[in-house]
């Protein structure tokens, strides 16, 4: 293989540096593939400038989506499941900062997962599940429901149904951008939401427990509506 061969598809002449592959990758691949099927670094420079475009692109989409979602539980004054929602959105954030690698489906399937396991035993006895992203929120949910004094389950079961909605209504139908919802929700929570000093803790060493943060509870009966700038 010629040494400016793509070393993603073996095809293309590279043209960018892959620090996730260790070689020259061509355009095309890395903006296909980036962060989908490799494993991009948080502080390549590629992937930083696309997911502050994607973010900056997708997240008034999926704060009217997110608005959508969440209002039954505004109009109820559910305070719990917003809360709940808003930790899990906090969470997956953690997650994708750390490891970039992940996609809409993944985000919904692993959402998926807790809601399965959310019942009057909560998540205690479960046994964690192999892939990142679901060990991650299953973690999480299980700290939380520790900390949060019985949270009930359907009232946990409606946050995550709620925040699932949101990502599904931006999800990509097509599938030609399996990130397009992920890249919203990350926007989501740096522009609106957020994240407490926990969470900002686990950041910077990310080998600490997942400590629960602050509570966002409604203060006007509707979802929080706008963003700034």
């Amino acid at each position: 293989m010629a040494s400016s061969t793509c070393v993603y598809c073996g095809r293309d002449r590279g043209r960018r540096r892959c620090p996730a592959l260790h070689g020259l990758i061509s355009p095309a691949c890395c903006g296909r593939h980036r962060a989908v099927t490799i494993d991009c670094p948080p502080d390549c420079l590629y992937y930083r400038k696309h997911e502050e475009y994607q973010r900056r692109r997708w997240v008034p989409e999926f704060q009217r989506a997110w608005g959508k979602a969440m209002e039954p539980l505004y109009r109820e004054q559910a305070d719990d499941s917003i809360a709940f929602a808003v930790y899990l959105e906090q969470v997956l954030y953690v997650h994708y900062a750390l490891r970039p690698r992940g996609t809409d489906a993944d985000v919904l399937q692993a959402l998926g997962r807790v809601r399965e396991e959310l019942g009057p035993i909560a998540v205690v006895a479960v046994e964690l599940p192999p892939r990142d992203v679901e060990r991650r929120l299953f973690e999480a949910t299980r700290a939380y429901l520790q900390r949060a004094g019985g949270l009930d389950p359907e009232a946990a079961r409606r946050a995550v149904d709620a925040l699932a909605a949101a990502i599904a209504t931006l999800q990509d139908p097509r599938g030609r951008d399996p990130r397009r919802a992920l890249h919203g929700l990350l926007g989501h929570v740096e522009r609106v939401l957020g994240l407490p000093p926990e969470l900002q803790a686990h950041l910077q060493d990310p080998a600490s427990s997942i400590e629960t943060p602050r509570i966002l509870r409604p203060t006007s009966g509707s979802p929080p509506s706008g963003l700034d700038g």
